[in-house]
């Protein structure tokens, strides 16, 4: 894979980034991430149009290029395969995704606007269609003010309520870790209106997850400061010898709280916690999954919350996964991986390698 990075978007330096990857033979499709930070949505759009190379990608709340994270800027990673890129347009119709099956041999990138309301419904449909054999990896495109704006790239611009989907020919290995803990009792999830979570054991989820909270913690956990202290404490639904599927909390009402991704009436989760080492470890932990250790063909999707809540100590997680900083990606508002061996899972505070 050959990557360019520009540092902000302007048509000239894009169009620049665009014929320097055509100047490669090698380089077949181009997967564009671009982060939302001072973005010309309309122009970017419209240079997108113009771009004679096949592309697909997102603008993220930022990109990770060289082990860093970059809230303004445009990364094009240039790719020595053919893809068979389908847009899927309106999720909330499932009608007009039309499905080949012959992608179940083949391994894929899977983009989707995190704040599209067919999300769910799609990503089952997905699942139902191809099953476990397609090696997936992906992620979350959008704003981190959540509010929704075009975030999908294809050669056609921006769209959004979309997902695009690009498949090549044969599977590259995908990892998926966390280093998160569960330190409460087992839950049950009874009452949910999308991605508000209104009660846990028939009770106002606000209230349950507080006291355990403030008990766990030491500390008050406000309403108005709220996420200061739950970025610490994330929901994990369990599943069979694998990660934890981890549920982000971002705000609460006083009685029922909103996270990132659905959880589904009468699942069961814990309330988890994280340090910072023990998310370094997670990260170390997902590189280890993997055989392959070239570092240039290594892709990393991060949940964009891990950032915020490593601070000043992200360097260090990157630096577990990839030694020489080469470390490329998307930081994403909720990550997609599938390992071929169960469910198209939506995690959130996750990372999630693939090496092609």
């Amino acid at each position: 894979m050959i990557d360019v990075f520009i540092p902000r978007f302007e048509p000239p330096l894009f169009e620049k980034a665009v014929s320097s990857l055509r100047a490669h033979s090698a380089v077949k499709t181009v997967m564009i991430l671009a982060a939302e930070g001072a973005l010309d949505l309309t122009r970017f759009g419209a240079a997108l149009q113009q771009c004679p190379l096949k592309i697909f990608g997102g603008v993220f709340p930022a990109v990770l290029y060289q082990g860093m994270p970059q809230y303004e800027g445009v990364l094009l990673i240039g790719i020595d395969r053919e893809a068979e890129i389908s847009l899927i347009t309106e999720l909330n119709q499932l009608q007009n995704f039309t499905a080949n099956q012959e992608l179940q041999s083949k391994s894929g990138f899977l983009f989707i606007d995190a704040m599209a309301g067919g999300k769910d419904a799609f990503l089952a449909h997905f699942y139902n269609t191809f099953g476990i054999k397609m090696n997936l990896v992906g992620g979350g495109a959008g704003s981190l003010s959540f509010s929704q704006i075009p975030c999908i790239i294809s050669n056609g611009g921006l769209n959004n309520n979309a997902a695009i989907l690009a498949t090549f020919d044969g599977q590259f290995e995908v990892s998926v870790a966390h280093g998160w803990t569960p330190v409460s009792d087992i839950m049950k999830v009874t009452e949910t209106k999308g991605r508000e979570l209104v009660s846990i054991n028939w009770e106002p989820a606000y209230e349950v997850y507080r006291s355990f909270v403030e008990q766990h913690s030491g500390q008050q956990l406000s309403e108005h400061a709220f996420f200061d202290l739950a970025k610490s404490y994330p929901f994990g639904r369990p599943l069979i010898q694998a990660e934890y599927v981890i549920r982000d909390p971002i705000s609460t009402n006083g009685k029922s709280i909103m996270l990132v991704d659905s959880l589904a009436p009468n699942e069961f989760v814990y309330i988890m916690h994280g340090e910072i080492d023990s998310l370094i470890a997670g990260a170390k932990r997902a590189r280890g999954k993997l055989r392959t250790i070239e570092e240039k063909g290594l892709i990393c999707f991060d949940c964009i919350s891990r950032v915020l809540f490593l601070g000043d100590q992200f360097q260090f997680e990157t630096a577990a996964v990839s030694n020489d900083q080469h470390l490329k990606g998307a930081l994403t508002i909720g990550e997609l991986a599938n390992v071929g061996e169960g469910y198209l899972e939506l995690y959130n505070k996750t990372i999630c390698l693939a090496t092609m």
